[in-house]
């Protein structure tokens, strides 16, 4: 467990630097959990880019260049780029559930509520609420 978190870890100080925003470290313990709780599709359509407004938005995407640049080389990954979107969340008040892809049509979405048992299909999205807590 420590060689990943050892291996992970620096993802938050990358964000940082690249957003300027404070984010908070997943345990990667926790990202994989997310994983396996996960269910197959979509919450639903965000804009490539438009992280939506946290305070009182009801979703938004956190791709785009600082999440790109993060994951760069790393897209087949699925342990990592949960860990970074799960990242983004942690960061953005109203976020509830994320939905993620790390194929051809990368995504890492926000939603405030997400309607887990019927989710949209296809594209290879998966989706799952947000853990209340990063550390275990």
């Amino acid at each position: 467990m420590w060689v990943i978190w050892v291996l992970l870890a620096p993802t938050c100080a990358v964000l940082q630097s690249i957003t300027g925003a404070s984010v908070r470290a997943v345990n990667p313990d926790i990202s994989q959990r997310w994983l396996v709780l996960a269910r197959r599709g979509s919450c639903g359509v965000t804009e490539r880019g438009r992280k939506g407004l946290c305070t009182y938005g009801d979703q938004g995407a956190f791709n785009g260049l600082a999440l790109d640049g993060l994951l760069q080389g790393t897209r087949t990954n699925w342990s990592a780029a949960a860990t970074a979107c799960l990242e983004q969340c942690a960061s953005c008040e109203r976020c509830r559930f994320v939905t993620l892809n790390i194929g051809p049509f990368f995504d890492c979405s926000w939603f405030s509520s997400c309607k887990l048992s019927d989710l949209a299909q296809g594209q290879g999205h998966i989706s799952g609420k947000a853990p209340k807590s990063l550390t275990l």
